[in-house]
């Protein structure tokens, strides 16, 4: 059997407090138990780290480590979800937290679709000299120019931050929304 097929043991490491500016936000870092060093693919998602379905074991089966970062406001993490508003310096403080673990390997890579995906155009405005791939699916650099087509809010995404103590789909709509400057699409009247 080749070493690409092997199917590795997984380790699992719960909850880990990722120290940012106003709390911390909570990680579940998943790594073959082989390979506490392996390269590391990092996720960053509002909709519960127990909602991301087997990719991050997956992964990890096949040699890597995935830390999936639950984003501000979600998942038990500190602070208030903002919806596609994400707070600048929580992937500053990630990236600051990241290298100074022993199992850091050096560099990263990122993965996810959708918010997952947008939280990586995210990431592509900070010094990150050690992010060498993104896997980017489905996703918009900007939520508002792509997302709210015609006008409306898509109920495709209505998933965004409802897991594991996540706000509802009302919040989100709610801050979606709310009153700031906007493309003229969202200007709704009654």
């Amino acid at each position: 059997m080749s070493a690409v097929a092997r199917i590795l043991r997984v380790r699992v490491e719960r909850d880990l407090p990722v120290p940012v500016r106003g709390g911390a936000l909570l990680a579940d870092r998943y790594r073959p138990a082989s390979a506490p060093r392996a390269p590391l693919v990092l996720m960053r998602t509002p909709y519960g780290r127990a909602n991301t379905g087997l990719l991050p074991e997956l992964l990890a089966r096949r040699g890597y480590q995935v830390l999936l970062l639950s984003v501000r406001g979600t998942a038990g993490s500190a602070g208030r979800f903002h919806g596609w508003h994400l707070d600048p310096g929580d992937a500053e403080d990630t990236l600051a937290w990241l290298r100074t673990r022993p199992w850091f390997p050096g560099a990263f890579a990122t993965w996810g679709a959708n918010f997952l995906g947008y939280t990586q155009w995210d990431l592509a405005s900070q010094s990150a000299p050690e992010w060498k791939a993104a896997v980017i699916q489905d996703a918009p650099s900007s939520a508002y120019d792509s997302a709210l087509y015609s006008g409306a809010f898509p109920l495709w995404d209505r998933n965004l931050g409802t897991g594991e103590r996540g706000p509802t789909m009302r919040a989100v709509t709610q801050e979606v929304f709310a009153d700031r400057e906007r493309p003229s699409a969202l200007h709704l009247t009654a």
